[in-house]
């Protein structure tokens, strides 16, 4: 697995789980125009975001929409959320010091180069 690649899956994942834990749930827009809900069900949503070049994540809670987070893949890891509502802010804070932290070399990766 490249470097990036395991950044961009570190980040998704501290941001889907910061959401999780402040309760909120999840949506995916699907190919056929539905959303796939994925409640907040951590691993079935960083399932549903493998594999894409980028996706928009839809936050809510309960039946409330309340906002999203956009997330490209594969360009340098650390900026993998684009884009996201502001007023996610603050549950998000905690994933961008995550993201500075790795990119400042504050957190250390172990990466095995097959």
């Amino acid at each position: 697995m490249r470097a990036v690649n395991l950044i961009d899956r570190l980040i998704v994942r501290h941001v889907v789980e910061s959401l999780a834990k402040a309760g909120y749930s999840f949506s995916i827009p699907e190919d056929s125009g539905n959303e796939l809900e994925l409640t907040g069900n951590v691993p079935k949503t960083l399932q549903a975001l493998a594999g894409v070049d980028d996706e928009r994540l839809y936050v809510s809670i309960g039946a409330k929409p309340c906002g999203w987070v956009y997330f490209v893949f594969g360009n340098d890891g650390f900026n993998v959320v684009s884009d996201y509502t502001t007023n996610l802010e603050t549950v998000l804070a905690s994933s961008f010091l995550f993201s500075k932290d790795l990119e400042e070399g504050k957190l250390e990766l172990a990466i095995r180069q097959d």
